[in-house]
């Protein structure tokens, strides 16, 4: 990070990106309730609700999301994290229905570095 800013990305497996802004990953639901069902999804950073960004939109939330049974979604988010710090825990939170029945969540670690 650079004042604030992302500036450059390095993954696990040493694959650069300089441009983007922010760090990407592929998010995957797939409905296996029997019924269709609308979802939503919310984002944080040690615990701290962040935005999500996708498709060139920034928003708190990404959704809803209507799948049939057996329907899949995979789309590419970006995550932009707000500060400095090694092992910052990034929680992606799956809602199912309204914001408040929390279905399932993923977690994933990021370290936040000043860019040189």
């Amino acid at each position: 990070m650079n004042e604030g800013k992302v500036t450059q990305v390095i993954y696990s497996d040493g694959t650069l990106d300089a441009i983007s802004g922010s760090g990407t990953v592929i998010l995957g639901i797939v409905n296996h309730e029997q019924q269709t069902v609308v979802y939503s999804v919310k984002m944080t950073i040690d615990d701290d609700l962040v935005n999500i960004v996708s498709s060139g939109t920034i928003a708190d939330i990404l959704g809803p999301i209507e799948l049939q049974q057996g329907e899949k979604m995979e789309k590419e988010i970006g995550i932009v994290p707000l500060h400095l710090g090694e092992n910052q825990k990034v929680e992606l939170l799956l809602f199912q229905g309204t914001e408040t029945t929390l279905e399932d969540s993923l977690r994933l670690w990021i370290n936040v570095k000043a860019a040189e």
